[in-house]
This record gives C-alpha cells, sequence and structure tokens, in this order.
C-alpha cells in the first residue's frame, strides 16, 4: 500500500502545473510543412514579388522599442546568418526559430540552420494592453491595424516598407494570455503618386506551441480564409496579389516556467522510485 500511494503521490507532481517541466515554446519553421522535415515549400519561402523576386525584411519586435534583424539584413529573406557551420547560404532545409518564455514578459529568441544547434539571437519584451488578441490585431477590409505592436506593421505603417515582415507577442492583460503575431508586407495604399502596388508576396511557415502552458493554442484571427491550416502544428500559406498586408494571430494560451521547486521534486521523486526498484 506505502508503493501506491507514493506513485499516486509522484504522479500528481507531474500532471500539476500542465507538466511544468519545460517552458512555453513557439517554433517558427519557414521552409516546409513540417518541422525537421526535406523539402522547401517554394524555394525562399518569405518573400516580395514586386519589384523581382525580393525578399523580405523579416524582424522580431519588441515591446521595450528594440528589434531583433532575423535575416542578416534589409530585405534578406534568405538565412538567418551567413557562414553558419558548412551550410551554404542558398541551403534552406533548416530554417527555424525557436522563441522560450523567460518569465515575466520577456522571451528569448534563437535560429536554427541546420535543424539540430541553436544560436541566440537576442531577447524580446511582449507588448501588452487590456484588448483581446483580436482586437488588437485590428483586422479589417484584408488588412491588420494592430495597436499594441511594432508601428511599422499593418495599414498603419510609420513608414512605407511593403517588404517588412513582422513577428512579435501581445499579451492580453485581461486574460492574461498571449499571441505571436505575424504581419506581413505593410502596405496598404502606397505614398500619394506612387499607384497601386501589385505585390505578389508569398509567406509560407509552420507555427508550433511546445513545452508547458495554460489553454489550448489557436488561430485567433487570420487576413483570409483558409490559409492558415491545422491545429498546433498551424500551417500558414499566404499568398496575396494586391497592395494588402497579410498574417494571422496564433495562440490565446497562458505561458509557463517551470519553477525550480517543481524540477528538484520530479527528480527526488525519480530517485526514490530508483531506489526502492
Amino acid at each position: 500500500m506505502k508503493k501506491l500511494l507514493f506513485f499516486v503521490g509522484v504522479l500528481l507532481v507531474f500532471t500539476s502545473d500542465t507538466n511544468a517541466t519545460v517552458a512555453t515554446t513557439i517554433y517558427i519553421d519557414l521552409t516546409q510543412v513540417g518541422i525537421e522535415t526535406s523539402g522547401n515549400i517554394a524555394g525562399d519561402t518569405w518573400r516580395w514579388d514586386g519589384s523581382g523576386d525580393q525578399g523580405f525584411d523579416l524582424e522580431f519586435s519588441s515591446g521595450n522599442g528594440s528589434h531583433l534583424d532575423l535575416d542578416g539584413g534589409d530585405r534578406a529573406g534568405k538565412e538567418y546568418f551567413p557562414g553558419y557551420g558548412s551550410l551554404p547560404a542558398t541551403d534552406h532545409t533548416y530554417d527555424i526559430l525557436k522563441v522560450e518564455y523567460l518569465g515575466g514578459n520577456a522571451w528569448s529568441v534563437s535560429a536554427s540552420r541546420d535543424g539540430t544547434t541553436f544560436t541566440n539571437l537576442g531577447s524580446v519584451t511582449e507588448y501588452y494592453g487590456t484588448l483581446s488578441h483580436v482586437a488588437n490585431y485590428g483586422y479589417a477590409s484584408e488588412q491588420s491595424d494592430p495597436v499594441n505592436g511594432p508601428d511599422g506593421a499593418g495599414v498603419n505603417y510609420s513608414v512605407w516598407e511593403p517588404w517588412k515582415a513582422w513577428f512579435w507577442i501581445y499579451r492580453d492583460t485581461s486574460a492574461d494570455t498571449i499571441s505571436l503575431n505575424i504581419v506581413l508586407g505593410s502596405a496598404g495604399d502606397p505614398p500619394p503618386g506612387s499607384g497601386t502596388i501589385n505585390d505578389y508576396g508569398s509567406f509560407n511557415a509552420e507555427v508550433v506551441f511546445s513545452g508547458s502552458y495554460i489553454g489550448t493554442a489557436a488561430e485567433l484571427q487570420g487576413n483570409e480564409p483558409s490559409e492558415v491550416t491545422g491545429t498546433n502544428p498551424f500551417v500558414m500559406r499566404n499568398d496575396w496579389d494586391r497592395g494588402y498586408d497579410d498574417g494571422a494571430v496564433l495562440g490565446g494560451i497562458t505561458p509557463i516556467v517551470p519553477e525550480p521547486a517543481t524540477l528538484a521534486l520530479l527528480g527526488l521523486g525519480t530517485l526514490v522510485l530508483l531506489k526502492r526498484k
């Protein structure tokens, strides 16, 4: 009987806090349908075709006002950091972002080009407000207008940069939940006198919420129907041929960082079980 009771106690430790042994982590695979599988959806899977098939300028925005460059330069849109290991710059088999919750409102961002080794790119903080994730994204008429997010994202951009692709984390403080926001090609109407652009943009990615968190990750808002498919993993296939932006809001979960005491207790319980055997 004592052995049975002890086992139940350990089981409760494992199941409390949503198995809080790994911090909330978001993976963004920018190359193919499956995480760490071979193949490439469309060559360079983020591109802006309006002016000679140029790449997006990928940026991960931070609520503290600083941004992380994700692709090595303005409109590079190819790899995160040139000369990584022995992989040629044209090899996009594995281009994966890992965004890991550090606690409070901070997240670390790292990148991998081989699917195994991740290089730290820096950290970002959340944008936050009392609006719901959908209201904050501000979708209307095939465009987004984020309330809490980078100034360059959406129809009310501060500088007209249609090749920008923005990523950021937003926290709804009323519900204490977060979302991953992606806005691509912040164009809207171009500057007066420049005419209407036909951007023919294309962006493909897979997003996975993993680790420990409370709730169920979902697509909260997308610019076009059926561009986001699946349920964690979410597959994004964004294509457009007019001067609008595109993107989606994913998540609506409460992130978790494992408590050191919980980890220590798990280790102790495992050790006692091994000794009893």
